[in-house]
């Protein structure tokens, strides 16, 4: 008997499956797991070549016939990114807009914040129970946004126009207005006329936006040239900055944070969600971040203190320092020391660096197992740890997370004082019992046959650099 068969209708039936169940977790989570499609949408050809494969072998063991079905691989394909489309528009419309903005700002000049600044009319935005997101749209120019004693959304525009005079300021000044839409999504646009020799500078124009207190909007944030500051404002679900030059600084938020600047500095300080963040060229100071923190750049350092989820740092030039980590920790620097100081391990850490000094603050118990490597420099520890050769390694009670470290210059894993300070604060005494403290003193704490295996735990373990 011939059989005949479609080579591509298991992979089409598959993604079907997929598209079904991240839609339905969508649903019940309000997350955007579509966003995973993004990702790996290469796994469509890897499935597509692994069933003409199978089903090539099987055709030479048996009488089939098979074709490629592509119209089956394309209906879904098309569906896949419709929905996609539908679903997640914040998202297409962002990355729309990153592109919008660098060919903005490859194509213009804009005005110094110098000259002559004239104020615009203040613009109120009626804030229905519908209206959920926010849209602010800048061009060249400074955003402030938080909430205050106000009813409707209030934007104060501040236009500055330079190298020009007086009266010819006025009449650019004149024809800039504020582009506003209301509804259910809000946007905010400046519209301007340019001017100038090449016709092609942009006037500056800041923007100072008042939320009403009680007014809980996701909120989409940019702007070409400016720096961006938002404070005070709580979001339904996510919050997105971006300025294509200039520092963002974002405190006291809530929502998931997704900020990006190409050049420009970063201050995140007391958020309730995760920040995922991006620059350039800049420095992060970031403080109190609830949920998980990425903060990525290729030229600045990174300085962290109080991160009460995971945390995941990069940086290809320059240094990071880490304060207060309490969950999983991946640290990595190309070009610069690394800095982390946890009082309680309560997750795996991936350190490395590829040029400079790594200094580990660590609680002297815990469940965490340690094992690092250099391969240059020395390696110190005052904790009790085995230094063998170019490694170091060593466990602590359960060992129930894995810290690996790797580098090639000095490695420094020692006692955080902090930490000692806040088990002996922990502590209960009872007089009629003192052994028990004692005893309990020594949980989470090496074996003793670790510990003999450590030259000395009392002063620092040193090895030097090999003379090979």
């Amino acid at each position: 008997m011939t059989g005949r068969i479609r080579v591509g209708r298991i992979t089409a039936s598959l993604l079907w499956i997929a598209l079904g169940i991240l839609i339905s977790v969508d649903q019940w989570s309000g997350g955007s797991q579509l966003l995973i499609l993004l990702q790996w949408w290469p796994l469509i050809l890897v499935c597509w070549g692994l069933e003409y494969i199978i089903f090539y072998i099987l055709s030479r063991r048996k009488r089939m016939r098979f074709r490629l079905d592509i119209k089956g691989i394309l209906t879904a394909v098309i569906a896949a990114a419709a929905i996609f489309f539908v679903t997640e528009q914040n998202q297409y419309l962002y990355l729309w807009s990153k592109v919008s903005l660098d060919l903005t700002a490859a194509s213009s000049e804009f005005s110094e914040a110098s000259g002559n600044r004239i104020e615009l009319t203040p613009v109120s935005i009626p804030v229905d129970e519908d209206t959920d997101e926010l849209t602010i749209e800048g061009i060249n120019g400074d955003l402030i946004v938080h909430r205050g004693d106000v009813d409707k959304i209030e934007v104060r525009p501040v236009v500055w126009i330079d190298e020009i005079e007086a009266d010819e300021a006025q009449k650019i000044a004149d024809a800039t207005t504020i582009e506003v839409s209301e509804g259910d999504e809000i946007s905010i646009r400046p519209q301007t006329q340019t001017y100038g020799e090449s016709n092609n500078r942009q006037p500056r124009i800041n923007m100072e936006i008042t939320l009403p207190e009680k007014s809980r909007l996701d909120i989409n944030a940019q702007t070409t040239n400016g720096k961006v500051t938002m404070t005070n404002v709580e979001a339904l679900r996510n919050i997105a900055v971006r300025s294509g030059n200039g520092s963002l600084i974002m405190r006291n938020l809530v929502g998931d944070i997704k900020a990006q600047t190409v050049n420009g500095n970063m201050d995140i300080s007391s958020i309730l969600g995760n920040v995922d963040a991006d620059t350039k060229q800049g420095t992060y100071k970031a403080s109190d971040i609830s949920g998980v923190a990425k903060l990525y750049t290729q030229v600045g350092d990174v300085s962290l203190t109080s991160g009460l989820g995971d945390i995941d740092v990069n940086t290809r030039n320059g240094n990071v320092m880490v304060d207060e980590a309490n969950f999983a920790v991946k640290a990595e620097s190309l070009n610069g020391n690394i800095e982390i100081r946890s009082v309680s391990i309560g997750g795996d850490w991936s350190v490395y660096s590829a040029v400079g000094v790594i200094h580990l603050y660590l609680p002297p118990t815990g469940d965490y197992k340690v094992s690092g490597s250099n391969s240059y420099g020395t390696i110190n520890t005052d904790l009790p740890l085995k230094v063998e050769k170019r490694t170091i390694t060593g466990e602590f009670g359960t060992a129930d997370h894995a810290i690996q470290v790797d580098g090639n210059g000095d490695l420094n894993i020692m006692r955080n004082s902090d930490a000692m300070v806040k088990d002996n604060d922990d502590q209960t005494i009872d007089p009629a019992n003192p052994e028990e403290t004692d005893a309990s003193s020594n949980s989470g704490s090496p074996s003793t046959t670790e510990s003999k295996n450590t030259t000395n735990t009392d002063e620092p373990v040193t090895e030097s650099p090999s003379t090979n």
